[in-house]
């Protein structure tokens, strides 16, 4: 069904970021698709180097989070950084 595309965030890894990578909730606007529009939600990262892990949770679900798409986090214009979505979450 439709409804079962949508996701309330993804799981991202190989983190790059311009700044000090968020350890607690931080809004932002983030893009799950080269062509979409961002969309409110919030980021937070655990661990570190190959191990770190990016936690991203959606205001609003978003349809088709894809394993392998870029998932890019920006505080208005500014890029603040990324990874690579390993997985879609239901929450």
């Amino acid at each position: 069904e439709r409804e079962e595309l949508y996701s309330g965030g993804c799981l991202a890894s190989q983190g790059n970021w311009f700044i000090n990578p968020p350890t607690e909730a931080r809004r932002c606007e983030l893009r799950i698709r080269y062509n979409a529009e961002p969309v409110p939600g919030k980021v937070r990262v655990e661990g570190d180097g190959e191990g770190q892990r990016i936690i991203a949770s959606f205001d609003e679900p978003q349809p088709a989070v894809a394993p392998g798409q870029a998932l890019v986090c920006y505080d208005g214009d500014e890029v603040l950084g990324g990874g690579w979505i390993d997985a879609a979450r239901t929450s």
